[in-house]
């Protein structure tokens, strides 16, 4: 799902897996900043080429701001 945000009228686009070749992975990243607190977390998951779940991560890296 994807968020896409105007001033006055925010939308959900949906999306959606496509499928790879055969023997390649797929590899998606995302990160977050919690301003309250400067907070900085980062996440990936890896997917075959069938979409399934080979392996993740997430952790945290510290203080810091989205610049």
């Amino acid at each position: 799902m994807h968020f896409e945000s105007s001033h006055s009228h925010p939308r959900v686009i949906g999306s959606h897996w496509s499928p790879l070749e055969e023997g390649y992975v797929k590899f998606n990243t995302d990160g977050v900043v919690f301003s309250s607190r400067a907070c900085v977390s980062v996440g990936g998951v890896v997917r075959d080429a069938d979409g399934l779940w080979q392996c993740g991560f997430s952790m945290s890296i510290g203080k810091g701001t989205t610049f």
